[in-house]
């Protein structure tokens, strides 16, 4: 009988092994699910949408190939939709049924220009005959694909999502049936012991006659208890136990009521808080390390034309001004140079429209902390410093919005129109 439960347990371990062994090898889902784009042909731009990206669940992983250059850009959502504004392009649209996605055309009479180095790209790609990008998931970023803004985006693009292979069945199958293997096993051990044991006939002795079994009385006797005391012991627990009760509801905490916000206050919050800043902290970086070099390479060629690229406003006059003194006399020094490498405020524009403005305090220790305030006037121009200036030592802030929660901007037509645009701070003497 151990021989037969052993083979059975046997054949029933194996069996569960190489359904677990399947499940992950051939039975097993790809690795990732991918859906290549058709129709992208004509147009210079291809914006895959945030929905779009969302189709399945985990970071989706964008890439181009084609004959020429490949462009790939991720930013958020309104800032790609708004640097393609009325310019023809195509747009990746999901089914009905949300499996496939389909290209569009959207003709417009914009202009096409280059699309590489933008200040709105959260990241970009640039390579030759293929690229590859990846979004990160729930972050509402959609993809621009391009080549160089006047030719055709490429013509191959696949955007695929890493597919979720749980184990979970698999590991069962093999646990129980490596549990199962080890059973048969001792079962067939226990088999061929007693095999071995009992080895040859062997005579059964009889019985020895036994005597009747002694079976003792129960002497003890359990008789209800009887009398006053023990009828006056079971009404004494009536008001016992009702005063348990009561003590116990006594010591319910009180219920304080709380104040829900009004409708016009939580329609005015939730507006606000759904707004992002217009920047994250890595386009802050990117951004000042740019104007830093463009300006550092101006003062040493004296090139006004450089940086207009990006400088604007008054501190394009002052530099402009420097020029023009440092060519007419050899005693005047140059501007000081702009300080990047110390970020101890950042004020980033809470707003999806434009313009927009950024203002970082920077500064090291063998030099005055400087404030530059920078400014975007349209989508596919870039940030600008406007206004650059040094502060006294000593120079104190008051408390500010962290980076990553932005700050609302003042209304041009507020009562008190006074943005970090126009702060009188202290200067240099």
């Amino acid at each position: 009988m151990r021989f037969l439960i052993a083979a059975t347990l046997f054949i029933v371990s194996i069996s569960l092994l190489l359904l677990g062994l399947a499940q992950r090898t051939i039975w097993a889902p790809p690795a990732v699910y991918s859906i290549n784009l058709v129709g992208q042909e004509s147009q210079p731009y291809l914006v895959i949408p945030a929905e779009a990206l969302a189709l399945k669940p985990g970071d989706a992983t964008i890439s181009a190939s084609g004959s020429g250059a490949v462009f790939l850009a991720a930013g958020k959502a309104v800032d790609v939709a708004a640097w393609v504004g009325d310019t023809s392009h195509s747009v990746a649209e999901s089914s009905a049924d949300a499996s496939s996605l389909a290209v569009a055309e959207n003709i417009g009479t914009g202009d096409f220009v280059s699309p590489i180095g933008s200040d709105l790209w959260v990241s970009e790609v640039a390579a030759e005959l293929s690229g590859e990008i990846v979004v990160p998931e729930g972050e509402n970023f959609s993809v621009l694909v391009a080549s160089d803004g006047l030719t055709p985006a490429p013509e191959r693009v696949r955007v695929s999502w890493p597919t979720e292979n749980s184990t979970t069945t698999s590991d069962i199958f093999l646990a129980v049936g490596l549990g199962l293997l080890v059973i048969a096993i001792l079962f067939n051990l226990l088999a061929l012991g007693k095999m071995i044991r009992n080895r040859g006939p062997r005579r059964k002795l009889p019985k020895a006659p036994q005597g009747p079994r002694y079976k003792p009385r129960n002497k003890g006797y359990d008789l209800p208890r009887k009398g006053r005391r023990s009828a006056s012991n079971k009404i004494a627990l009536i008001p016992v136990s009702i005063g348990l009760v009561l003590a116990l509801g006594g010591c319910q905490s009180p219920v304080t009521p709380v104040s829900s916000p009004t409708p016009s206050e939580s329609a005015t919050t939730s507006i606000v808080d759904a707004i992002e800043p217009a920047l994250t902290e890595g386009q802050v970086t990117r951004i000042l390390s740019n104007i830093q070099d463009v300006v550092a390479q101006a003062d040493a060629a004296g090139d006004s034309t450089l940086l207009q690229t990006r400088v604007s406003g008054a501190s394009l006059l002052f530099r402009e001004a420097n020029y023009l003194l440092r060519t007419k006399s050899p005693d005047v020094q140059p501007l000081p140079a702009i300080t990047t490498s110390v970020v101890s405020i950042t004020i980033i524009s809470k707003t999806e429209a434009w313009p927009r403005s950024l203002m970082v305090v920077t500064g090291t220790g063998d030099e005055l902390p400087q404030t530059l305030v920078i400014q975007q006037l349209s989508p596919r121009e870039p940030y600008k410093l406007i206004y650059n200036m040094a502060l006294l030592p000593g120079a104190e802030f008051p408390d500010v919005a962290a980076a990553s929660e932005g700050a609302i901007p003042v209304e041009a037509d507020s009562l008190f129109p006074v943005s970090y645009t126009h702060l009188t701070l202290p200067t240099k003497a």
